[in-house]
């Protein structure tokens, strides 16, 4: 085995003793957490949860705007809650390119943000309304809203039925 020694003036090893590691090369030191210099993206959660009558009218739903930059171009996936079904989507997007449509069905939705980076700047909204064979009894349910790989809940109240005499 091969051994080398390393020769440091006496000076360059007090600087070191001294400044905590400052004078180490930067190849040996450690570098610094990518999560300490850059705060993690995270969307922020819808403004309202809205209660919804079974067969009854759309109610909206908002997901407000954080104004931060994202890498583009991306995508808005929006999963219905179970026993409702999506009427509209508006991303708020006046870019040439910018789409979003609503599955026949209404599960789903989905939006296309053609820029190189993103900034959401203004609130999106979807439109959900119960579907007439919703629970009796109601309760919360939940979906998902996935913007550029983002997730957040998308969570409705349906009402349970008044009770006939």
């Amino acid at each position: 085995m091969v051994t080398r020694k390393i020769r440091m003036p006496v000076w360059a090893v007090t600087a070191v003793v001294l400044l905590g590691g400052a004078g180490v090369p930067t190849a040996l030191s450690a570098p610094p957490a990518l999560a300490q210099t850059r705060s993690v993206l995270a969307l922020p959660p819808q403004q309202n949860i809205p209660e919804l009558e079974a067969g009854g009218p759309a109610r909206r739903v908002v997901l407000p705007p954080d104004r931060q930059v994202r890498r583009g171009p991306g995508y808005l996936d929006v999963e219905a809650p179970p026993y409702t079904r999506i009427v509209s989507l508006n991303i708020n997007c006046e870019s040439p390119g910018c789409t979003s449509r609503v599955a026949p069905d209404g599960l789903s939705a989905s939006g296309y943000f053609p820029a190189n980076r993103v900034t959401f700047a203004r609130p999106i909204t979807v439109d959900l309304a119960a579907d007439y064979d919703a629970p009796y009894e109601g309760g919360y349910f939940n979906g998902s809203f996935t913007l550029l790989g983002e997730t957040q809940t998308l969570t409705v109240r349906i009402l349970p039925e008044p009770e006939e005499f």
